[in-house]
């Protein structure tokens, strides 16, 4: 067994060519700074941070704050500039430091802004981090007056590909229930908001199109890793990325993701991708076993995947249908798999008087923050909290209650929450009422 386990470590250490992971640096830097230019070009900035006035905590980070205006925008810049640095391979390490921990506070101001592939680009700064990815092709090695170095482990491969791997993977277990591969759904949702595309808009005469559409993306993400990773099929998988990623961006408009996956996939190429033939190559290597920080670095890796998987499945613990309650449903990389509508109404009950005001959630938030949060039940109740703090500042002792009927992937809306639990006091469990048992409309009837 310990013979078994050097041998496994002395492979993870094993010097291979360096090009593959400067070429995902460089396309990782230049997709970020084009995000964060076009996130500030956008406005976002002020929509999402400085127009509200509450924002949503995530459990155990209570303490980030919203700074003000001037604040917010030095940070945004200053997260494009790093990752400029990142895509010219200047100061690579501090920048990639830097980049992760102002990503991961960007992302921590308001769990509304919770996207699955924001999660992954933190993960991959995390991870570039721990890799000499500025070793090759660089301005680090002109800073330093030094010639650059034509190797790294291959751990820093292994490791960014298996990234890649749980997350497609993930995605398709994900998928496997009879919302996604019987009904069709909530794809029939999304393509049916997709009629006024070419070719896409015709083809939503035909009822059956949501499934088929439901079934390849599960197909996709089952198999893509495995394609990427044989040799034989390599080529046309990476033909596959590129068709599927480019229709998820035309048709639903997520953000870096697919342009992120893209880059990724090019990590399955053979290590000297691309192989130049000029004389301008990078030629020495680096004594990879003599640097004691890279089998630390191998075993932060091996953590990081760790905590990744068993987080991913804490739904476990609670049961149900996580896709209603929502407790294991972030950070899980459970992509796209749900369409959820409320509508939201507190209603606030003086205890003294029995006075009651119906309070709606838009007096403190944005209609944006207001579509997020509507399907999620904690979220739901930190209102309820700050509601109760906000009538205490005036001098009523109050219960908050909620009416909220909720629609998942197309079915008749739902009571999520007892609307005769006080959210603002209990802490007893049953508080989020058992998902709807009716199956949502399918595809197959041709009416969303």
């Amino acid at each position: 067994m310990t013979k078994s386990l050097d041998a496994l470590v002395d492979s993870a250490l094993q010097p291979v060519d360096g090009r593959s992971l400067a070429v995902f640096r460089i396309l990782f830097g230049t997709i970020m700074a084009i995000a964060m230019a076009r996130y500030i070009a956008n406005g976002w900035v002020d929509i999402h941070y400085v127009e509200p006035q509450f924002f949503f905590k995530y459990a155990g980070f209570e303490w980030v704050t919203v700074p003000g205006k001037t604040t917010l925008y030095v940070m945004a810049y200053g997260l494009c500039f790093c990752a400029l640095l990142i895509t010219v391979g200047l100061f690579t390490r501090p920048a990639l430091i830097v980049f992760a921990l102002g990503f991961g506070y960007w992302e921590a101001m308001d769990v509304t802004n919770y996207l699955n592939h924001y999660v992954l680009v933190l993960l991959l700064a995390i991870e570039l981090v721990l890799t000499p990815c500025g070793s090759v092709w660089s301005l680090d090695n002109w800073r330093a007056k030094r010639v650059q170095t034509s190797t790294v482990p291959a751990w820093c491969l292994w490791m960014l590909r298996t990234q890649i791997v749980v997350v497609y993977c993930s995605a398709a277990v994900a998928k496997i229930g009879s919302d996604w591969l019987v009904h069709g759904q909530p794809m029939g949702i999304w393509l049916a908001s997709s009629g006024h595309l070419p070719v896409i808009g015709w083809l939503q005469q035909f009822a059956i199109i949501p499934l088929l559409f439901s079934w390849a993306g599960f197909l996709y993400d089952l198999c893509i890793p495995a394609l990427l990773l044989w040799q034989r099929t390599r080529k046309a998988a990476f033909s596959a990325v590129l068709v599927f990623h480019g229709m998820t961006h035309i048709l639903f408009d997520i953000g870096v993701f697919p342009f992120i996956m893209t880059a990724a996939s090019t990590l399955f190429f053979a290590a000297n991708w691309p192989a130049f033939r000029s004389g301008s190559e990078p030629t020495n290597s680096l004594d990879l076993k003599a640097k004691p920080w890279m089998r630390t670095a191998a075993l932060a890796a091996i953590i990081i995947f760790a905590a990744q998987l068993g987080f991913a499945q804490r739904h476990l613990i609670h049961g149900g249908n996580v896709l209603w309650h929502e407790q294991g449903m972030r950070f899980s990389w459970r992509v796209m798999i749900r369409e959820k509508h409320g509508s939201i109404t507190y209603r606030v009950q003086d205890k003294a008087s029995g006075r009651e005001w119906q309070v709606p959630p838009s007096r403190y938030l944005n209609m944006r923050q207001e579509a997020e949060f509507s399907g999620q039940p904690d979220l739901i109740r930190q209102l309820a909290e700050h509601i109760h703090q906000d009538f205490a500042k005036k001098g009523f002792d109050v219960a908050v209650r909620v009416d909220a009927p909720v629609s998942l992937n197309g079915r008749a809306p739902a009571l999520l929450i007892d609307p005769k639990i006080d959210l603002a006091h209990t802490l007893k469990t049953g508080w989020i009422l058992s998902a709807p048992r009716t199956p949502p409309r399918s595809s197959k009837s041709g009416r969303y």
